[in-house]
């Protein structure tokens, strides 16, 4: 059974955000995601009814793993979705995909009315009237209907889900992925470690040029598409010194999470150390000890960083 038609309300594509709007949209009261960074490109996407950004957000992130979401509002009416990414060219990307998905079905459906009545100009950032003619008719010719739900946004969702082998390699070969793990390094953290920033991070993950020894960092890449990062380090947890070296920064975007990716990452540190003739390795997580204890690591000793519980984590090397 068909369900209500979608209607597009807000395409709003926002070139290099400067610092004091990217700290507005990255607010509290209005992230619910990844706060956006200044210099990122974003898209605002507004539909109808409410609901419907839920399956816009869900295309959009198996498509173009790069983005990251921030604002997310769904209410019974309307469903606002903020998308951001520091590559233009990967927001322009998963906004073609929300709208084939959505809004230039929508288009398709209402375009005599927006052209007879001159409405079409109502909607922020909207391409020219020829251009929406064209998408609009590409849109039906491919099928993209939301509306019939299991249908065709369906497919698609099982077509985004086929993704390029995921390949872990050193952060040495790829240092033009730094700066966006950084963000996500920075988004993730900072609630633990005061004073840990953008710039911060960056600054550590381009001291890990080489693929040898320690400090050291992997990411996950499926295709082109950068999903995860974990790092091998000497120091890690404030008055732990001590204890050396940590697996650190283990990070795997929302959208490739429940799909083995932070095993695989965590297989790559444990074998680099081991090949590097190191004899154990610690970690601290906050609430991820049942995944580490799964793959072999044992609960050390429990401690609080910045005010949160963390728990401290060891694996000996020797015993595989």
């Amino acid at each position: 059974m068909a369900g209500p038609d979608i209607e597009l309300r807000v395409y709003l594509p926002i070139p290099e955000l400067r610092r004091q709007f990217a700290a507005y949209m990255g607010t509290p009261t209005r992230a619910r995601g990844y706060p956006p960074m200044e210099g990122e490109h974003a898209l605002i996407v507004e539909v109808a009814p409410g609901l419907a950004i839920e399956r816009v957000i869900d295309l959009a992130l198996k498509a173009v793993p790069e983005v990251e979401p921030g604002i997310l509002f769904v209410e019974r009416q309307f469903g606002v979705l903020e998308l951001h990414a520091a590559d233009a060219a990967a927001v322009e990307r998963a906004g073609g995909t929300a709208a084939d998905a959505t809004a230039l079905w929508a288009l398709a459906q209402g375009f005599a009315n927006l052209a007879r009545e001159g409405s079409w100009t109502d909607l922020p950032g909207a391409p020219p009237l020829e251009v929406a003619a064209v998408a609009a008719g590409r849109a039906q010719l491919a099928g993209a209907r939301l509306r019939d739900g299991a249908g065709d946004a369906r497919r698609a969702a099982l077509a985004a889900d086929e993704a390029p082998p995921l390949r872990i390699e050193p952060l040495a070969g790829h240092m033009r992925r730094a700066p966006q793990l950084a963000r996500w390094h920075a988004a993730e953290w900072a609630h633990l470690l005061p004073g840990w920033s953008y710039g911060v991070a960056l600054a550590e993950l381009q001291t890990h040029t080489r693929p040898d020894g320690v400090p050291v960092s992997f990411v996950a890449l499926e295709g082109d598409h950068l999903v995860g990062s974990v790092s091998l380090v000497w120091e890690d947890l404030p008055g732990w010194e001590h204890l050396r070296p940590w697996l650190a920064s283990l990070y795997v975007r929302p959208a490739s999470r429940g799909r083995g990716v932070a095993r695989r990452l965590v297989a790559a540190v444990t074998e680099h150390a081991r090949l590097s003739g190191l004899e154990r390795l610690y970690l601290y997580t906050e609430g991820q000890a049942e995944l580490y204890r799964g793959l072999g690591w044992s609960r050390l000793s429990s401690t609080e960083l910045a005010g949160h519980p963390v728990t401290v984590m060891c694996r000996e090397l020797g015993t595989g």
